[in-house]
């Protein structure tokens, strides 16, 4: 069974998304460096197009949904890499 979709950006066939996400930690700095330095909450998400790069997706639901093959909208779709 075929799983690979092509991508709504590029139109590589692909199969899975990258994931990239930033994350506010938190800390201090001293001269001889980081002290205290504790991960916090993800900030911010992005699913890209494993080959091109681009950003397609901020939102899991939707990600999931188009690798899956189910209907997505325009909307669903991020309009800018950022």
């Amino acid at each position: 069974m075929d799983t690979s979709t092509r991508c709504p950006k590029c139109g590589a066939v692909i199969d899975h998304l990258d994931y990239w996400e930033r994350a506010i930690n938190t800390g201090e700095y001293w001269r001889d460096g980081f002290r205290d330095v504790t991960p916090s909450h993800v900030d911010e998400y992005y699913l890209p197009c494993p080959e091109y790069g681009r950003i397609l997706f901020n939102d899991i639901e939707a990600a999931e949904k188009f690798l899956k093959g189910q209907p997505i909208t325009e909307d669903d779709i991020c309009s800018e890499d950022y």
